[in-house]
Formats: structure tokens, sequence, C-alpha cells
């Protein structure tokens, strides 16, 4: 869980001073520029958001992938112990 939230979001102890960017920072840039420029977006600008938009569909599978599989054997786990199981909202 802790990989899939570097993935998206910068963890570096120091805040905006390490210079980490992850997803969020890179889609706060993009939504910056956009509403900087009262013209049509750039070019590079919507390239820009293809990208980050596959990046993101990249970790809704990974995430996907980690309710499938780590999801189960926890639940398989708390049912053995006669607890309720974890359902993701």
């Amino acid at each position: 869980m802790l990989k899939l939230r570097k993935e998206i979001v910068a963890t570096k102890e120091g805040g905006a001073i390490t210079g980490e960017e992850r997803l969020r920072e890179h889609a706060n840039s993009v939504y910056g520029a956009l509403l900087s420029y009262e013209g049509r977006p750039a070019e590079y600008l919507i390239d820009r958001i293809q990208v980050l938009e596959r990046e993101l569909r990249d970790v809704e599978k990974s995430f996907d992938d980690l309710m499938d599989e780590d999801l189960r054997s926890v639940n398989d786990a708390l049912k053995r112990k006669g607890l309720p199981p974890i359902t993701p909202s």
C-alpha cells in the first residue's frame, strides 16, 4: 500500500523543499498552467494530461490487484478469527 501511495504523492520528509514530484504534483502543475492562460491549451499540456491519465490508470490497476490479492487473504484470516471482512468503499 505504501508503494502505491509513493506513486501518487510525494512522501519524502521536508515538504516541497525535497523537489520530489509524483502524480498529484504533476497534475497540480498542469492544472495551474491551464488556469493561468485564457487561450486554448497548448499541445504539450494536452499531451501531458494524456500521460498523467495513463499513469493514473496504472496506479488504479495496481490498487485493484492489491485489493483482489492481499485483501482476500486478509479477509480469510479475519473470517477464521470470526471477525467481519474488510470491504472497500
